[in-house]
């Protein structure tokens, strides 16, 4: 009952003692405890003490009786224990409770009688009462389940809907229920409780969810607090008209061309109510747009053509033939619906008229009139009259309206002009045409005036159009002047001449008219030229050297007396300037200093001087030489060349000197100029420089004497290092020393610098011992002579090291860990050592600590050895891998603290504690090694499935490894089978004395026989599961014999596999709902209706058995209760199920169709049979109907008025047929066929008289008139005649013999028959 807190609840009830005096001195009886009731806890076990009773009696205490009156059954409730006590002070019996007692479904307070007697007979009575308390120890219960109901989705927040009905028994708080509400299924929970009442919390909305289910939790108000079975509540949202409606197939796009018909079929728009529940109906209509040209049916919403369309319109070309209309559709409410939203939308429909080729292109005018001069060239347009253009247009659209341009080849004339477009070349729509000239030959004034062609557009052999074009042809001045043909074109003059001088004439003649003289191209505009004699004159200032030749146009122009006519020629002349001696040298090469070192040798040459003349000529050539005016001596100059040499010795002349330089030319007369060269006699460098810091003395490097320096390594940045010191011999700059480092194949030079004045040699960066060592660089100590002198020495630079470099783990993938293994359940053993770290100090120093990790207090590690130990014992199946942060330190005297941390806490795949940045740090992972300590275990113990029985032999049945886990791993975790026994159940059939399934050690199940369908019931195996250390684990197998007409088919949009994962959750969740005990048969890959595996689904074959009697529970029932339960649903979406079916009625549609045309083709045959056998027996039917209507109407009737029968018709027989010819004898009848009176039944026509039902006669013509009816060998029953007329004629039987009285059959109308007539009409 979980816990309890018991609550006491008072009832005192006053005892009454009754006493009845029969002596002197009555017995008394009194009850412990006392205040007139026992009280006693709901539940407490038999045997349980309550109280106790108290006799006494001063005259004998020895010979009292204490029994309990059965006034009201309290021998039932209570019980008493023998006497005990001292008689003299009181006889003492215990009270114990001698049933079960429930303060909750039975009264709370029970009367309890006793009575004592003595030995002679007094009685004293005791009443009390027992007083049951009430624990709590009944669970809430909910009543009138179960709960579901509908609400609108427009229901407002904070409506009741439900009021829950739950009660508890219990007292106090233990009957005070507290109710809360969950969502299981996590639909989202839009309602709460408030008290037992349901409220609305949240707006609903049909289109997110239909339905919600709910669990309602009870839980009473005291310990141990009890909770009810859940009661299931299930939420309908009913569905309210408030999503407009929406279209479906969008765009709508279409295209017509133009010349389509009135009301042909374009588009249809489709719109659906965005309601799910109850969708509206929709009605369209036009909204927006062009609607002359178009409508729209309102119901279906297909858009019709409802005008003329032309895609050549001006307005319709300017939307590019594109017509927008906007369609409404609206929903079309019933009266009597609620609406809470719009209920309309639109949309756009776009329809494009095509254009069709229907027009042909056309000039704007019949005839148009240009004029050309005569002289005009090849490609010059003509101009048009008035300023006119030549005009062409096609209104159809592309490319319907291309077409090209030609020109009429009949007249050989048409050459002498082209068109702008071009001839033949395509144009679209519109064109401008302008004519060109194409053959100016056929230009000429004094040949022909004017030219008339045609001009040809052509679109095609239906359409082309012409226009007429004159071309006028205009008269114009066509001669040019010409110059003589012995013109002289070259001419010469002096430079410096005066303006005016004489150059050259020129001569030009015109047939036509005078001629005058003009010049072109003189841009100095040093010459002019007569105009009317041609004579050509210096202008201006003419200098050679700026420019030695003139390029210039004569023009010889005509006079006509038209001026806009004149006519010209140019002819090209060159004057040439020549040359006299006006320019002295000048020097173009000329150093200001050159620098001579003393020791030069004679020939040397020092340098050569350069001097141009701008004379041409002898008046340009130089002559170079050496003036007296230097102050030095010793050089000589080559007067062609102007190259100087060294002639002398220079020693001692150290110093500033120059040497005067002349270059004369070799016109007349002569021209010279001068110029000084400055010299500068050096000094000569005969010393090298001489270490002395490092010592050369100690330096010998081909006997690797090298001197050496020694440094603190990790010294900063520009740090003095060494200071070199050098000596040179030489003066001034040949002794001035500069210092250097030599750069060689490694890279030592770059780690240092040194100071070019001073020598100072310091550090580039931080020089790290750990990475290197020494170092090695060559230096240089160069002078500053010209040339300079130079001297190298190694220097050895050697560092010295400081403890700077923690220890470091060098393993190369820092994201992997490092791995060491141990088997579990094995106590206190040593790992294994981990990945020893380095430190790249000279005396390196490393302790190992564990810095965190799983489970780090089981774990030791030795700092020093860096060994790791087990502290107790792991377990694999717990921890498969346990991960540990150890880090290395030089301190080994730490006392750090340790962080422990679990598999949940890592964010990445290593622990939280480790950093792949920090080599200090070792990841290392420690896997547990498997011992076989763990047996095979069933998922469950008793195991169920189905197999059809026409299975093949050797079919398997089931796969066992499914169905069993075991911890442990790789090949601990094997699992083998064997079959202890196998029984039967429910088998009524003696399946022989071999095994009719058999077991196979990987756990396979297939039969071993053949079975057949009288086969039910299930074989039960005891099946044994073991691993390779023969731990074993044993379970019970039913496996039940089916049909297909018995299963039912689960397909799954999951693969096989992942079915099989969640199989058992969901056979669980089935059998709670449904009540069914559900056996899964088979899980298999899909098939479709072709056959082809769907390897992406999986089908699960399944059959049901009832609880109480385990029989098969028919598949279509079990179909039916899936599709009745609003639960299965939800289960069934839950685990991805698409499709339920029996299964018997999937292999109906999997037939293939050979089989069904056969069964068609049976079908057919038969049902043709059928009807030639139904026409044969309904020919004979209507054969022996005709006959015995015939003869009914042949017989006479007695005693009637009249000898015969009155008018009647033959049965069968036309009345209008002239002959009226029995139909079966083709005999002629002689009666009167003029009145139509009686029906078309001869039982109805039987006439018997107009006389009363009293004469004694007439019963006996009845009787004749039926015995014909019954001889008739066709009856209605052997005529197969319908279960309708056979109820006729017994209404009929009935009828006569409620009249037999009568004896008459006058009274029987022909009415009375008139539905067998038409029966029979209708069977016909």
């Amino acid at each position: 009952m979980g816990f309890q807190r018991y609550i006491k609840y008072s009832f005192f009830v006053t005892a009454c003692v009754i006493s009845q005096v029969l002596s002197q001195n009555v017995p008394r009886l009194t009850v412990t405890p006392s205040g007139g009731f026992i009280q006693i806890v709901e539940g407490v076990h038999n045997g349980t003490y309550v109280g106790s009773l108290t006799a006494t009696d001063p005259d004998d205490g020895e010979s009292l009786r204490i029994e309990i009156d059965n006034t009201d059954a309290s021998d039932s409730l209570v019980k008493l224990s023998p006497p005990d006590g001292n008689p003299a002070t009181g006889v003492i019996v215990n009270i114990t409770v001698h049933a079960t007692l429930d303060r909750d479904y039975e009264p709370s307070q029970r009367p309890l009688y006793f009575k004592v007697t003595d030995k002679v007979g007094n009685v004293d009575q005791l009443r009390t009462s027992l007083l049951i308390t009430d624990i709590n120890d009944c669970k809430p219960e909910f009543k009138n389940q179960p709960y579901q109901l509908n609400v609108f989705e427009n229901a407002t927040k904070g409506t009741s809907l439900l009021r829950i009905s739950v009660s508890d028994p219990d007292t106090g708080n233990g009957g005070v229920v507290n109710l809360r509400l969950e969502d299981p299924l996590h639909m989202g929970n839009p309602f709460s409780l408030n008290g037992v009442d349901l409220i609305l919390t949240e707006a609903l909305n049909y289109s997110i969810n239909t339905f919600y289910q709910l669990e309602i939790h009870a839980m009473d108000n005291a310990p141990p607090y009890n909770n009810a079975t859940p009661a299931n509540l299930i939420v309908n949202i009913k569905d309210v008209q408030n999503t407009p409606p929406y279209f479906i197939y969008q765009p709508y796009i279409g295209s017509i061309p133009e010349n389509t018909e009135t009301g042909y079929h374009i588009l249809t728009v489709h719109a659906l109510d965005g309601d799910r529940g109850v969708p509206n109906s929709i009605e369209y209509f036009f909204v927006e747009g062009p609607e002359h040209n178009f409508t729209i049916n309102s119901t279906s919403g297909t858009i019709y053509v409802s005008g003329l369309l032309d895609a050549d319109d001006e307005d319709v070309q300017q939307n590019g033939g594109l017509f927008r209309l906007t369609v409404n559709a609206s929903e079309i409410i019933p009266p009597d619906q609620i609406n809470t939203g719009i209920t309309w939308s639109t949309t756009s429909v776009s329809i494009t008229v095509t254009d069709i080729n229907d027009n042909r292109p056309v000039f704007t005018k019949p005839v148009y009139h240009a004029s050309v001069a005569e002289n005009s060239p090849t490609g010059i347009p003509l101009t048009m009259d008035n300023g006119e253009l030549i005009e062409v247009f096609d209104i159809d659209q592309v490319p319907n309206n291309r077409f090209n341009l030609s020109i009429n080849s009949d007249n050989h004339l048409s050459s002498a002009f082209d068109t702008i477009p071009a001839q033949f070349t395509t144009i679209y729509g519109r064109s401008t045409i302008i004519l060109k000239v194409n053959n100016s030959e056929y230009l000429d004034y004094e040949t022909r005036t004017n030219i008339t062609i045609q001009l040809k557009a052509t679109e095609n052999a239906t359409y082309e159009s012409e226009t007429k074009i004159i071309v006028s042809i205009l008269d114009v001045n066509d001669n040019s002047p010409i110059f003589d043909e012995h013109q002289r074109t070259t001419f010469t003059v002096y430079e410096n001449v005066d303006s005016g001088t004489f150059v050259g004439s020129m001569k030009a003649t015109d047939m036509e008219s005078d001629v005058v003289y003009s010049l072109d191209g003189d841009e100095d505009n040093v010459f002019s030229i007569d105009a009317n004699t041609g004579n050509i004159t210096v202008n201006g200032s003419l200098d050679r050297e700026t420019r030695s030749s003139y390029t210039i146009f004569v023009i010889a122009t005509d006079q006509p007396e038209d001026e806009n006519q004149q006519r010209a020629t140019r002819l090209k002349i060159t004057i040439n300037i020549l040359d006299i001696n006006d320019n002295a040298p000048e020097f173009t090469e000329l150093p200001s200093r050159r620098d001579i070192p003393e020791d030069s040798q004679n020939g040397t040459e020092l340098l050569t001087v350069r001097a141009t003349d701008r004379d041409n000529g002898t008046n340009q050539e130089i002559v170079y030489s050496l003036t007296g005016n230097g102050n030095i001596t010793g050089f000589s100059i080559n007067p062609d060349s102007g190259s100087i040499t060294i002639s002398g010795s220079l020693i001692g002349m150290v110093g500033s000197r120059y040497l005067t330089v002349m270059a004369k030319d070799k016109g007349t007369p002569p021209l010279n100029s001068t110029a000084n060269i400055n010299l500068f006699v050096l000094d000569v460098n005969l010393h090298r420089p001489i270490f002395y810091k490092p010592s050369h003395r100690d330096y010998n490097l081909s006997a690797d004497i090298i001197p050496t320096v020694e440094v603190i390594e990790e010294q900063s940045s520009g740090s003095n290092v060494y200071l070199l010191y050098a000596n040179d011999s030489d003066s001034g700059q040949n002794g001035a020393i500069l210092y250097s480092i030599l750069p060689d194949n490694s890279d030592d030079w770059q780690k240092f610098r040194v100071d070019r004045l001073t020598g100072n040699l310091t550090n580039l960066g931080r020089l790290d011992r750990e990475d290197k060592e020494r170092y090695t660089i060559v230096l240089i100590a160069e002078d500053q002579g010209l040339p300079s002198l130079e001297t190298s020495i190694t220097l050895r630079i050697v560092l010295l090291d400081i403890d700077d470099n923690l220890p470091i783990f060098e393993n190369e993938n820092r994201g992997e860990p490092f791995h060491l293994s141990v088997f579990e359940e094995s106590p206190d053993v040593e790992i294994g050592q981990i990945f020893l770290a380095t430190d790249k100090d000279a005396t390196p120093i490393v302790c190992y600590y564990i810095q965190g990790g799983e489970m780090v207090d089981h774990f030791n590690l030795n700092k020093t050895s860096g060994i790791l130990s087990l502290i107790g014992s792991l377990d694999r199946e717990i921890i498969a891998k346990v991960n540990l942060v150890i880090q290395a330190s030089p301190d080994c005297s730490q006392n750090r603290p340790v962080t422990s941390s679990k598999q949940a806490d890592f964010m990445t795949s290593y622990p939280p504690e480790y950093d792949p940045m920090n080599n200090t740090l070792l990841w290392v992972q420690i896997e547990v090694l498997d011992v076989n300590d763990h047996r095979p275990k069933f998922k469950q113990d008793e195991l169920t499935a189905g197999f059809l029985y026409d299975v093949e032999f050797g079919t398997i049945v089931k796969e066992l490894r499914e169905e069993v886990t075991d911890a442990d791993v790789g090949i601990n975790a094997i699992t083998y089978f064997r079959l202890l026994g196998i029984t039967t159940k429910d088998m009524e059939v003696d399946t022989g004395t071999d095994k009719p399934l058999i077991l196979d050690s990987n756990g396979t199940v297939k039969t071993n026989m053949l079975f057949s369908s009288d086969m039910t019931g299930a074989f039960v195996l005891d099946i044994q599961a073991y691993d390779i250390g023969n731990l074993t684990s044993d379970a019970k197998f039913e496996i039940y014999i089916i049909s297909d007409i018995q299963r039912l088919k689960l397909v799954f949009l999951k693969t096989p596999d992942e079915v099989r994962a969640f199989k058992d959750d969901l056979i669980k969740e089935l059998e709670k709902d449904l009540q069914f005990r559900i056996i899964v048969d088979k899980i298999a890959t899909h098939q479709n209706t072709e056959g082809t595996p769907v390897i992406t689904r999986s089908d699960m074959f399944i059959h049901a058995r009832y609880l109480d009697t385990d029989k098969v529970v028919p598949a279509e029932e079990l179909w039916r209760a899936f599709d009745f339960s609003s639960t299965v649903h939800v289960i069934l979406d839950k685990f991805n199920v698409i499709e339920t079916r029996p299964v018997a009625q999937q292999a109906e549609k999997n037939d293939s169709s050979e089989e069904n045309l056969k069964k068609s083709l049976i079908i057919v045959t038969a049902g043709l049979a059928l009807i030639a056998i139904t026409l044969v027996l309904v020919l004979i039917n209507l054969r022996s109907r005709y006959r015995r209507r015939l003869r009914a109407a042949s017989t006479k009737t007695f005693g009637s008025a009249r000898d015969t029968v009155p008018d009647l018709i033959p049965p069968g027989t036309n009345k209008y047929y002239a002959s009226a010819s029995n139909p079966v004898y083709m005999k002629e009848l002689n009666i009167d066929l003029t009145e139509d009176s009686t029906s078309r039944n001869s039982i109805d026509d039987n006439e018997v008289g107009d006389k009363k039902a009293a004469e004694s006669s007439e019963p006996e013509e009845q009787e004749i008139a039926i015995t014909l009816f019954e001889e008739n060998t066709y009856s209605f029953k052997d005529a197969n005649r319908s279960s309708a007329l056979d109820l006729v004629l017994q209404q009929y039987e009935e009828s006569a013999k409620a009249k037999k009285d009568a004896a008459s059959l006058n009274s029987i109308s022909a009415s009375d028959f008139s539905n067998i007539g038409d029966l029979e009409h209708s069977d016909i």
